[in-house]
């Protein structure tokens, strides 16, 4: 069902852009929806899985950025504050 809803957008959207004489775009949109029909119109889970793996993907690489990232603010705050002496409160306690 989902799958049809797809090509129904690709028509939708093929239709403005011959209304905006975009002619690239149209090239692209009906090349796109040929390419669906012809890989996917007979088993359109297939498209669902490899859509779904490479959301996989997506989410390891973000985690993965994420955490250089976490681990870059740490050496930034380490550079930033190890050079100076720490200080600790003797008099107290």
């Amino acid at each position: 069902m989902l799958f049809h809803d797809l090509l129904s957008q690709l028509d939708d959207q093929f239709s403005r852009f011959l209304i905006e004489n975009n002619f690239l775009l149209q090239h692209n949109i009906r090349k796109s929806k040929r390419n669906l029909q012809d890989n996917f119109q007979e088993d359109p889970i297939h498209m669902a899985m490899i859509i779904h793996n490479c959301l996989k993907e997506e989410r390891k690489i973000l985690n993965c950025a994420q955490a250089s990232n976490e681990v870059t603010v740490l050496k930034c705050l380490l550079q930033l504050y190890l050079p100076f002496p720490i200080i600790w409160d003797k008099g107290s306690g």
